[in-house]
């Protein structure tokens, strides 16, 4: 929960400094095999549907009668395999078409669904900065979010992934602007009897993952020691 700390506008005692970290983001990706969906969506585009409505329903019978006999024809008098194949085919799709209008709808939403950026969590070398005045999340030379720490600062202690978390937040609270600093050791976790909050994957934003002595240098930055917060 949030501590409540003496304003002070003037720089904490801390020197500047820097700390590695893992940042955990998550990207948008296409998979490789998506390509082979485009066949599949005109193909399914091209099946025939109807209405379910009564007249709807008996063209549709009619069309699986027809696609039937017509199979059942191909196989009988095609005189080769590769007819009595292509009859079979053709009888077996009298069991699936013509679709029902929402039936195909549901199916192409479905296809269009997998065909688009799909979400994976991906590991990237990043920083911690402190510069006196604010915490600075880095990846390379960008600087990604920084908070000011004046007393204005919110800083909670709990738990992400079982591993002991420190969330820093500035007065506006904003998850866009939020630093999150988790332990890089699950043995130094919370206890059992931990009556901290446990943050989950969804609330948590870019964590940076680092070093058990990393830790503790951040955490001295913000003048806070998880361990001794009950």
């Amino acid at each position: 929960m949030g501590e409540a700390k003496p304003q002070d506008e003037t720089e904490s005692g801390a020197d500047p400094g820097s700390v590695p970290a893992r940042l955990e983001e998550t990207v948008e990706y296409v998979p490789l095999w998506t390509k082979l969906l485009g066949p599949v969506q005109t193909f399914v585009a091209l099946l025939p549907s109807y209405r379910s409505t009564k007249t709807g329903r008996q063209t549709a019978t009619q069309i699986r009668a027809v696609a039937f006999v017509v199979g059942a024809t191909a196989m009988i008098f095609g005189g080769s395999v590769g007819w009595v194949l292509i009859g079979g085919l053709f009888a077996a799709s009298a069991l699936v078409i013509p679709l029902r209008e929402s039936q195909k709808r549901s199916l192409q939403s479905r296809l269009k669904a997998l065909r688009g950026p799909q979400l994976r969590i991906e590991t990237r070398a990043g920083e911690l900065e402190y510069d006196g005045r604010r915490l600075i999340l880095k990846r390379g030379d960008e600087k990604l979010r920084r908070v000011l720490i004046n007393g204005d600062e919110i800083v909670e202690v709990g738990s992400y992934d079982g591993r002991l978390a420190v969330k820093l937040a500035p007065p506006s609270q904003r998850k866009s602007d939020t630093i999150w600093i988790v332990h890089g050791d699950r043995s130094f976790g919370p206890s059992e009897d931990e009556t901290r909050p446990t943050w989950e994957a969804d609330h948590v934003d870019r964590p940076a993952l680092v070093a058990a002595d990393d830790f503790s240098t951040v955490t001295s930055w913000l003048d806070t020691d998880p361990r001794s917060l009950d």
